[in-house]
Order: structure tokens, then C-alpha cells, then sequence
């Protein structure tokens, strides 16, 4: 990461902006909007941007995070080492919902593979801006292992794919909030596994049950994806994507036999190293909440 940094630093050519007219957007820049588009290359971005602005410091900071999540996420795609990610910031909330990707209305970002992109926008908050950036990059790297031509699911289940992008805006992001509220949660609290690998909260669901339910996928993601347990993650995935159940993937890969199994051991994992103590996390303020998958 500082290495990255320092490099970074004392390579100046490697950001190059140049301005880019809105009519070439099909294959770069929004088409929304009259004005042109400007581009600001660093070594694994496209960052597309209104003219005369641009969060200052905001390539290093994509290149801090890319470095950060480059070691897990290139298991599911490899392109993002030979190809730059399309970043789109629009400069305010407003433009961002008015924007040629018609987000909802609650997103912080959207992930969008077809353009191989995300997009999302600048309030000044910059512990949300890293957040909700580590969170859709991990979408979007994520889902597109699940988009090859032999693939069976198309998408991930809810839980597989939050629990992946919460973890990555944790650690990549670097707020540890939810690392945080895993230390201090109750095993008690947490639905059985059977029952939340089946849920997908919405929009109009309380955020005490959204919060529950991210920081369970949270937990079940992290718990599954541990450094040593990398490769058995990724088959995982790759029987997931080929149309398995989430228990015939276990089996194969954890022989875990049902998911009561991992229940169990996912319980005492939470409940040991320290945790316990109270329930009380607002995650709100540091994350991508209440749901940003697009």
C-alpha cells in the first residue's frame, strides 16, 4: 500500500486527463449532460469527471484501494490487472440521480458491468467515498465471474455477493466498522443459517433487519473467505455459478454436510477470539447502506 503510494508520487505521467466530448460516451463518458467530460487516467483507472473538477487526491486513493483488493478479487478477475476499471463520479448527489444510469434513489453506487464501471458521487465525505468505491469495485469484480458464457447463475446469491462487498469495504475502504461490529456481535442474534441465505432485504425494510442481515453475510463471507480457505472460496463460487445449491457447494468444498452444519460452526467462530458484549452498530454512517446492489 505505501509502496503503491510512494511510486505513485514520484510518477506524475501516470495520471493523464484529457477531455472527452459526451457524443463518444457509448464506449467512455455519460451520455447525459451538454458539457463535456474530462478523463483522468492512473495505472488501473478510467475516472470520467465533470470539467474543472475532480476530488483532489481521488487516483491515489482508487489506486490505495485497487492495491488493497487486487489479491482477492483478481481470483474472480483476472482482466482487472490487464484492463482499467471506468470509474464515473458525478460532482453531487443530484447529478449522480440524474445522471444516464437512473440509479435508486437510496444508492450511494452502481456497479455496472456491461461498461466494466462504476458509478457514484462526491458529498465531501471521504470515509464514504472510499467505502461505497470498495464496495461497488467489489461488486463489480465479483459478479463478473458469475457472467462467463458457461455460467449457469448469472448472479450471485444476495448473501455471496453483499457478504464479498461489505468485506472489501471494510478492509479496503478502511473504515473496520463492520470488522468492529463482528468483535462486539451476539450469536444469538443471528437468523439460522437456512433461513438468511433465502432473504434479500429491500429498500422499505426496517434498518435494524438490513443492518442484521449485512453484517450476517458479513460474517458467514468472512468466515468462509480466511487466507487459508481462498481456493475453497473460489469453488465455491464456481459451484454456485454452475447451478449448485449453496449445500451441495459446501459439501464439496468444506464438507460442511448442511447448512445447520456451518450454522453451528459459524456461531462459535463469532462467539470466540474476544467477541461478545453488546449490540450497538450504526453502520449508516460509514457504509453503502441501506443497498446498493444495482
Amino acid at each position: 500500500m505505501g509502496l503503491i503510494f510512494a511510486f505513485l508520487m514520484a510518477q506524475p505521467a501516470l495520471c493523464q486527463t484529457r477531455a472527452v466530448p459526451a457524443e463518444t460516451s457509448k464506449s467512455s463518458a455519460p451520455a447525459s449532460g451538454k458539457s463535456a467530460w474530462i478523463e483522468t487516467a492512473s495505472p488501473h483507472f478510467r475516472i470520467f469527471h465533470k470539467a474543472g473538477w475532480l476530488p483532489a487526491g481521488l487516483e491515489l486513493e482508487l489506486e490505495r484501494i485497487y492495491g488493497r483488493m487486487r489479491f482477492d478479487m483478481s481470483l474472480f478477475a483476472p482482466w482487472m490487472e490487464k484492463q482499467r476499471t471506468t470509474v464515473y463520479i458525478y460532482p453531487s448527489r443530484a447529478d449522480y440521480a440524474a445522471g444516464e444510469f437512473a440509479p435508486p434513489a437510496w444508492s450511494r453506487g452502481l456497479a455496472l458491468y456491461e461498461k466494466r464501471a462504476i458509478a457514484i458521487y462526491d458529498d465531501g465525505d471521504r470515509d464514504k467515498l472510499r467505502g461505497t468505491v470498495a464496495h461497488e469495485l467489489a461488486h463489480l469484480f465479483f459478479e463478473s465471474f458469475f457472467q462467463g458464457t458457461d455460467s449457469r447463475t448469472k448472479l450471485p446469491p444476495a448473501w455471496l455477493d453483499e457478504g464479498v462487498a461489505v468485506m472489501m469495504e471494510d478492509a479496503a475502504g478502511g473504515s473496520g466498522q463492520w470488522n468492529a461490529a463482528l468483535n462486539r456481535s451476539l450469536p444469538e442474534r443471528m437468523k439460522p443459517l437456512k433461513t438468511h441465505v433465502a432473504l434479500q432485504p429491500g429498500e422499505h425494510d426496517p434498518p435494524e433487519a438490513v443492518e442484521a442481515w449485512y453484517l450476517e453475510s458479513f460474517a458467514m463471507v468472512k468466515f468462509l473467505f480466511s487466507p487459508a480457505r481462498r481456493l475453497q472460496f473460489k469453488g465455491l463460487c464456481a459451484e454456485i455459478r454452475a447451478g449448485r445449491t449453496a449445500e451441495s457447494a459446501l459439501w464439496k468444498n468444506y464438507r460442511f454436510k448442511t447448512l445447520s452444519e456451518l450454522d453451528t460452526e459459524l456461531r462459535l467462530w463469532v462467539s470466540g477470539g474476544g467477541r461478545g458484549g453488546g449490540w450497538k452498530f450504526e453502520p449508516r454512517g460509514v457504509s453503502s447502506f441501506p443497498f446498493t446492489k444495482h
